[in-house]
């Protein structure tokens, strides 16, 4: 008449089990998330870019084909000179409105970079690439070999 007690529920083990699926599929589900973030960010800094390279070619158009010096101080990018966001040419003769700064790497040593050669006809910008965790180049506009830029005598693959 009255249903057994012993027929109710679940079992600790048949618990646990549930348990452990549910965190093995949500380990999968947050370890692709994390893929989709760092392309995101990727994408980011490669627009990012695209607005300073615009806003190069307008100051260099205005400038008689040359292009803003490298910064002069050390600043957001700790002890170097050669921060992106050092460089006050562009926003200051309203080329562009801020300066970015990387969504990763913001204040540190691996914010965005530029550097111009001595007569300022060429340059250079680099940005970190999160998934392989090098330097690169957004843009072909300058030689990849950056010899005449300090400690830059390197060659940087495209982004």
């Amino acid at each position: 008449m009255f249903p057994s007690i012993r027929n109710k529920g679940f079992t600790l083990i048949e618990l646990l089990v549930v348990i452990a699926i549910i965190g093995i599929l949500g380990s999968v589900v947050m370890a692709s998330l994390n893929g989709a973030r760092v392309k995101a960010r990727h994408s980011a800094r490669l627009a990012d870019m695209d607005a300073v390279v615009k806003a190069l070619e307008l100051y260099a158009s205005d400038h008689n084909g040359q292009y803003p010096p490298t910064p002069g101080v050390a600043g957001a990018c700790g002890t170097t000179n050669t921060c992106l966001g050092d460089m006050t040419a562009l926003t200051t003769g309203r080329y562009i409105g801020d300066m970015p700064s990387d969504p990763s790497y913001e204040g540190t040593a691996s914010n965005y970079r530029y550097c111009a050669d001595s007569d300022y006809r060429k340059y250079i910008i680099l940005m970190r690439d999160e998934a392989a965790n090098n330097w690169c180049r957004p843009q072909t506009a300058t030689e990849p070999n950056t010899s005449w830029c300090a400690s830059w005598a390197t060659t940087y693959p495209s982004c």
